[in-house]
């Protein structure tokens, strides 16, 4: 039990010092805009069409690309995983 909250601090602290308040509050918004548009899909089997992590990956890549706000966030997740398969990952 340590190890994993010892794991979880360490990130914490991590994007603590990553990023400044408003990015904080940036990747907030990024990720309850793509969670909510793309969290819940699930393919013609009835599983995930996209797992969690490739969301989270396309938030901190909104961030880290410098845009000051979410316009335009939908478009580009479409255009990097739109085809995007979760069976194959």
């Amino acid at each position: 039990m340590t190890s994993i909250h010892s794991h979880i601090s360490v990130r914490i602290v991590s994007m603590t010092y990553k990023y400044s308040p408003h990015q904080m509050l940036l990747r907030q918004e990024a990720l309850k805009i793509l969670l909510g548009q793309f969290g819940s899909k699930n393919n013609e089997k009835g599983l995930p069409k996209y797992q969690s992590h490739i969301i989270y990956e396309c938030a901190e890549q909104w961030v880290a690309s410098g845009n000051l706000n979410c316009d335009g966030i939908i478009k580009h997740f479409l255009s990097i995983y739109g085809g995007y398969n979760a069976e194959n990952y």
